[in-house]
């Protein structure tokens, strides 16, 4: 299921959609645990997220003289439910030389949902047939912890533990020439 919804009104450009969604799957990137049940392989897709929202809103800031001018304002979020990914015991149970055996199904692990929030302030000077924009960004404001990957193996210390982050708060800042 997917919703989108977009609105103007005067310099100000909403945008938003939402996606309900499900993905299932048997692609095990491995051996199979089992290969006399492949069966037991379907279950969520590695990209399984339920619940998608985005909103995004872009504002023509009012002029305040010719230096001020042509300043564009955007701003977008996305948020998202978890991923799953998959309970291994961290052994060699099944003799496939994978250390995946696991105790249950494929992909019954969760990780966090996902919250980001990006801001962007632009400007575009005319050059004859050219344009320079100069633009300032800021990516992930609230610097979020937003985290990727997950320890699977019953047998670490570190099990259902993340291991790995998206990027907190970044800073850019750029100038383009368009031909």
């Amino acid at each position: 299921l997917q919703v989108k919804a977009d609105r103007t009104v005067g310099s100000l450009v909403l945008v938003s959609s939402y996606t309900l969604a499900r993905a299932r799957d048997m692609a095990n990137y491995q051996l199979p645990e089992d290969s006399r049940n492949i069966e037991a392989e379907r279950a969520r897709a590695d990209n399984d997220v339920r619940h998608n929202v985005t909103a995004g809103v872009t504002w023509q800031l009012p002029s305040l003289g010719p230096a001020f001018a042509g300043w564009t304002l955007s701003a977008t979020g996305q948020f998202r439910t978890n991923r799953p990914y998959t309970v291994f015991w961290g052994d060699d149970r099944n003799g496939t030389t994978q250390n995946d055996a696991r105790p249950g199904d494929r992909n019954t692990g969760k990780t966090d949902g996902y919250r980001n929030i990006d801001l962007a302030l632009a400007r575009r000077y005319p050059f004859g047939t050219r344009t320079l924009e100069l633009r300032a960004e800021a990516f992930n404001i609230l610097s979020t912890t937003n985290y990727d990957e997950y320890v699977g193996a019953l047998n670490s210390p570190f099990f259902g533990q993340p291991i790995s982050a998206y990027p907190k708060r970044r800073l850019q800042f750029a100038g383009v020439v368009r031909f």
